[in-house]
């Protein structure tokens, strides 16, 4: 499937009052919750040592605006992609970082059940097991389960009421 369409909405709906402030609410309130890094069992003083190095770089691993932006696009639409880059931190240390990738450049094939992303070069194959990328879904299929599918309808209603009322005040006032 294509997402053009439903990411479109989703950026329309966050432009409403009602919609933004849960979005804040839900997204903002688990970003907000301590995010901690532990060691692998059996990793000894050196997985120690990267729990403890990623605890300290996490705003640069992890930033708040992209991460805000992969839990929003997965609540909406059910997934949200970040490609993994990598960037250097010293002259000998490299770190990941996070890229979102907007859902509208994303499309699902069902007849392969594979993910792609339009881009500069053209549409490329997700590689879900590469290293490069990040997702957030929940199973095959999550795109049928996100909040757009269901809150669309209504938002788009609201929206013509609006034009309507305000139509009506200029007719009648």
């Amino acid at each position: 499937g294509n997402f053009t369409g439903s990411a479109e909405l989703m950026d329309a709906m966050m432009r409403d009052d009602s919609v933004a402030g849960i979005m804040d609410v839900r997204v903002k309130g688990l970003l907000g919750l301590p995010m901690l890094f532990k060691p692998v069992d059996g990793s000894g003083e050196f997985g120690s040592n990267v729990a403890a190095f990623v605890e300290r770089n996490k705003d640069v691993f992890c930033p708040k605006d992209v991460l805000t932006e992969l839990l929003a696009s997965a609540i909406f639409l059910g997934f949200g992609f970040a490609q993994i880059s990598w960037e250097p931190l010293t002259k000998d240390l490299w770190a990941p970082t996070f890229e979102f990738w907007h859902p509208q450049f994303i499309s699902y094939h069902a007849h392969d059940r594979k993910w792609r992303a339009q881009t500069l070069e053209g549409q490329v194959e997700i590689d879900m097991h590469s290293g490069q990328c990040l997702c957030i879904k929940d199973g095959e299929r999550s795109f049928m389960r996100g909040l757009v599918r269901s809150l669309g309808g209504l938002y788009l209603s609201r929206q013509h009421a609006f034009r309507d009322w305000d139509r009506w005040g200029e007719l009648y006032s």
